[in-house]
């Protein structure tokens, strides 16, 4: 038996012709291939990954760690359930491929496989299933912070109003016949004053900021921060973590001796600083949407607290934004927007023992997506409207959907 052919002596290839025929029997075959030295494919790709599209997989991979010479090419090898193995050269040496023209609701088998002047060893086989996607627009808002103010530790009013919940809003394209998880947050209390977080898909809203409480003490950084207590607090960082675009604003601080509380940051405007003499700092705004048909603000941060000798606590901005207390509670934000709660404001019981008062507690959070078809199930009890074509679903508690 003969093989007839140049052979591979080195990596780099160095092209030989041993003998004067350019023809080796089957022993000398064998040492050369036992050498290394005979033509072979690359070893497999690794990490391969299938993403479903309408009719397509999208297709990653990382080239293999040894390759026997020079790729320049990859062959991919796919299978329909039930149906006949077909393969295709993606003509690049690029790690990424796109399979088109695939059937819908049907489970592929793919692998692929590295070629130099032949093809190699295939990957570990994944699978993929394409689907129609359903593109929909969404709004994840977080809990709002609670108001600065809790005599069980010691951290009295006059405080600074919490800030609003994370506010995120955007498209995505949903894979049909996926469960798609929905989590929404709870307002911030006095005992535990950020907000909790915001879930659907890879989306997070962050829980607004507690705000700061007598004592000049610090907002909590969250969505939008929480707002610094009297007498001169800091306030809290927004859009922490950051996101792009920004889902809150920083909270307003204190500024000067004079029992007055500085603002939670909103959505759409930072807090408002306190200052001496002069008044508490008011809420930040939140921002408006009309994914429900008309145009609502939502995550509007808290209002600082006061006495009332010292101006009185300030509003809550604009999106559900707890008022200060004035020698009183903070007010709660409002639910289902994630706005901040009000500072509480100090009331005098007399000049040695004044009586400690409470921030109001954050607003609850909400999620609503609208998308133009029915979805197929959910789970939650989302309130469900009808918007021209579209399909709105406004989650007031966690739960899911699938399309």
């Amino acid at each position: 038996m003969k093989y007839r052919g140049r052979i591979i002596t080195a990596s780099p290839p160095v092209y030989t012709t041993s003998s004067t025929s350019g023809m080796f029997d089957l022993a000398e075959a064998m040492i050369l291939k036992n050498n290394t030295q005979w033509p072979r494919g690359p070893v497999a790709p690794t990490n391969l990954v299938a993403t479903a599209g309408n009719a397509q997989l999208a297709l990653t991979w990382t080239a293999p760690a040894t390759t026997y010479g020079t790729i320049t090419n990859y062959l991919v090898e796919y299978t329909p359930a039930g149906g006949a193995t077909s393969t295709v050269l993606t003509g690049s040496t690029s790690t990424s491929y796109t399979l088109t023209g695939l059937t819908n609701s049907v489970t592929y088998t793919v692998r692929v496989a590295a070629v130099n002047f032949t093809a190699g060893d295939f990957s570990s086989p994944v699978n993929g299933t394409p689907a129609t996607l359903v593109s929909v627009q969404y709004l994840v808002i977080a809990g709002g912070g609670a108001g600065g103010g809790d005599p069980a530790t010691y951290d009295n009013g006059p405080g600074g109003g919490g800030g609003a919940g994370g506010y995120r809003s955007n498209t995505e394209n949903l894979t049909s016949g996926v469960q798609y998880t929905v989590t929404v947050g709870g307002g911030g209390t006095y005992g535990a004053k950020n907000g909790s977080n915001s879930v659907f898909l890879s989306i997070t809203a962050a829980g607004g900021g507690g705000g700061g409480g007598d004592g000049s003490r610090t907002g909590s950084s969250g969505g939008s921060g929480g707002g610094g207590g009297a007498n001169s607090g800091s306030g809290g960082a927004g859009n922490t973590p950051t996101t792009d675009p920004s889902q809150g604003n920083q909270g307003g601080s204190a500024t000067g001796y004079g029992n007055r509380g500085a603002g939670g940051g909103g959505a759409g405007v930072p807090g408002t600083n306190s200052n001496a003499p002069g008044a508490a700092g008011p809420g930040g705004a939140g921002l408006a949407s009309n994914i429900t048909g008309s145009s609502v603000t939502r995550a509007g941060g808290g209002g600082g607290g006061s006495w009332a000798s010292a101006g009185g606590g300030a509003a809550g901005g604009a999106g559900g934004g707890g008022n200060g207390g004035t020698s009183a509670n903070g007010s709660n934000g409002a639910a289902y927007t994630g706005g901040g709660g009000g500072g509480g404001g100090l009331r005098a019981g007399d000049v040695y023992s004044p009586i400690a008062t409470y921030g109001g507690n954050g607003g609850s959070g909400v999620v609503i997506i609208r998308a133009p078809r029915v979805a197929a199930s959910t789970t939650g009890s989302p309130t469900v409207t009808t918007v021209g074509s579209d399909t709105v679903y406004q989650f007031n508690g966690s739960g899911t959907i699938t399309f």
